[in-house]
């Protein structure tokens, strides 16, 4: 039983380290993403919204729907459902970029007492 709670405390941890970094980069994205404007070709927003597309289209049929009658269902054409993803394809290719340079440039830094302080509050 003692072995058993210290593996369950364990992966407990883990997991409240793995949210809390998690949680410190959105926030940090996000602040920043409020002081930046962004401007992406149309090309790179349209393969971020095709690749939406996409992996809604597969939710859709593994759920054991055909493409064409989700679409019906819904009251939608793809072309809606593409328009309707732009503005997240947008934020999403904003955040990865964000991120990306972020890594390149070595920016993130998070040091132990604010994971620790992080940790202690998600346990």
């Amino acid at each position: 039983l003692e072995e058993m709670r210290a593996g369950v405390r364990e992966e407990l941890q883990k997991g409240a380290e793995e949210q809390a970094k998690n949680e410190l980069i959105e926030d940090m994205v996000t602040d920043i993403l409020k002081d930046t404007s962004i401007t992406f070709t149309p090309a790179a927003v349209d393969q971020e919204i095709a690749q939406m597309v996409e992996n809604f289209k597969n939710q859709a049929e593994r759920s054991g729907w055909k493409w064409e009658d989700f679409l019906q269902l819904q009251g939608e054409s793809e072309a809606g459902i593409r328009e309707n993803f732009r503005e997240t394809a947008e934020e999403r290719l904003s955040r990865q970029l964000i991120i990306r340079q972020f890594v390149l440039d070595e920016k993130i830094r998070i040091n132990d007492a604010d994971l620790d302080g992080a940790i202690a509050e998600r346990l």
